[in-house]
């Protein structure tokens, strides 16, 4: 599960060199670089593999792709903090006064998320996507029992519900997470306003377990498969008539994720 250290370039826009430039110390440098580093890796071979409908991955070493190169731009405020996109091919909010490619454009959707060393990519050709993943606070370094109970706490107000179990609440703010990077706005709509629905009845063609991977370091970059769990429906409460088609995905014990997908 754990990433290898990336080797070579990692090529970077505009906007995510200014990001770069500035974190604050070498570490957190090396971390963005494996991210954006995994990105190239899983796009390049997502291209590169066809009859793929959607590909998400729990990433290992990266290589860099000459051309691949990664961008951001916020749509709102113009800023290095808007979703991942492939520098000439970006693909706007939906609701942003530009007009979002298709689906089906030759440029993929791309979706990233990162907390701690986990590192998730999602891509595809015929969605819009997004993915999240978390640590569980209770698995982190220095974090204590009553720091534990204390962030559960505010993560369950911010999504407007219950204090329950630490899985259960980081699960729902992961499924959240994704739901609101696959609408394109991200945090700029209140968590509260997404509701979820199970997703027991017929599924379409698009099956989130074949197309999920691990890279671990002790398979050095190998694919193995990535275990689906419960899957979802979700609405953002200004859009009803959209549906967002989800599924939490087994990332590791110590660690919660879920990518969500509307086409």
């Amino acid at each position: 599960m754990f990433a290898e250290p990336v080797r070579g370039r990692v090529l970077l826009g505009a906007t995510q060199r200014e990001r770069w430039n500035a974190l604050g110390n070498e570490h957190e440098r090396r971390r963005f670089a494996r991210s954006r580093a995994a990105v190239q890796d899983v796009v390049a071979e997502f291209l590169e593999t066809s009859g793929l409908d959607l590909g998400a991955t729990v990433i290992g070493s990266g290589a860099p792709h000459a051309d691949l190169v990664l961008d951001a731009r916020c749509p709102t405020c113009g800023g290095p903090h808007g979703p991942l996109t492939l520098a000439g091919t970006e693909r706007t909010s939906r609701r942003s006064s530009r007009s979002l490619r298709s689906p089906r454009s030759a440029a993929p959707s791309v979706s990233l998320s990162a907390s701690e060393e986990a590192i998730v990519v999602a891509v595809s050709d015929d969605a819009r996507l997004g993915v999240d993943v978390d640590v569980l606070f209770s698995a982190r370094r220095g974090v204590g029992s009553d720091d534990v109970a204390q962030r559960v706490r505010h993560v369950a107000s911010v999504l407007g519900i219950d204090a329950g179990a630490e899985r259960d609440v980081l699960q729902r703010w992961t499924r959240v997470e994704a739901v609101l990077k696959a609408d394109g706005r991200g945090l700029r709509v209140d968590p509260r306003e997404v509701s979820f629905m199970d997703d027991d009845h017929d599924h379409d063609d698009h099956d989130y377990d074949d197309h999920n991977h691990d890279y671990d370091d002790h398979n050095h970059g190998g694919a193995v498969p990535v275990t689906g769990l419960s899957r979802w429906r979700a609405i953002v409460r200004d859009d009803v008539d959209t549906v967002y088609h989800g599924s939490d995905l087994a990332v590791g014990p110590d660690r919660v994720g879920a990518v969500a997908r509307f086409a």
